[in-house]
């Protein structure tokens, strides 16, 4: 969207329901790196976590369409576990019980309840800053304080999982793999703009 030197024909923009833009201040005083009257430029938005945290995102969604901007919902919700292996992330069949969770992420509040909702027992969580780099001394901690709680596996998202590192440890690192759903109404929607773009014949 402030890729300014690349033509673009269309411009999207994608919103997490539980974080609302026109409260939020300017960079550095706040996260957006633009006003909210930019979102003039854009010919659609959509709304992550949509199903995660309904009343905000009619909350967010009510907002934009006042701008006169069409709106899509976008789904998030949970898939298998999996362990990252030679072959790439691959589904695991034993699902712990308890679990010790840790993320680096900019907003992991999402992630926590999420875990919540799928009867995990989380014994504990761990917060890393955004895009954190995974050294091995951090899971010497993470190990311990596991073991402590008496979790069955150390538990944190896909992004994460790539980024850790080759570590042997008494339990195994896993993530909650992510699936991604278009409602019917957000398809026609992105079918509508994309056919009136010439994108789509």
């Amino acid at each position: 969207f402030q890729h300014w030197s690349l033509k673009a024909d269309l411009n999207f923009l994608v919103m997490a329901a539980p974080r609302d833009p026109f409260k939020e201040r300017l960079f550095p005083a706040g996260r957006l790196r633009e006003p909210v009257s930019a979102l003039r430029r854009a010919q659609a938005v959509f709304i992550t976590r949509a199903n995660l945290f309904p009343e905000e995102a009619a909350r967010l969604r009510a907002k934009i369409e006042a701008w006169g901007l069409p709106v899509g919902e976008v789904f998030f919700e949970p898939g298998p576990l999996v362990t990252l292996t030679a072959q790439g992330l691959t589904p695991v069949s034993r699902r712990p019980r308890r679990v010790l969770a840790f993320s680096g992420l900019g907003d992991p509040v999402a992630f926590e309840e999420t875990l919540r909702r799928e009867g995990l027992e989380v014994v504990k969580t761990v917060r890393f800053t955004d895009h954190y780099f995974y050294r091995l001394k951090d899971f010497k901690r993470l190990f311990d304080e596991a073991q402590r709680g008496k979790a069955e596996a150390l538990l944190t998202t896909e992004k994460d999982l790539v980024k850790v590192p080759a570590v042997a440890g008494p339990l195994p690192v896993l993530a909650l793999s992510l699936l991604v759903r278009f409602p019917r109404k957000t398809l026609e929607l992105l079918r509508q703009i994309l056919s009136a773009a010439g994108v789509l014949s």
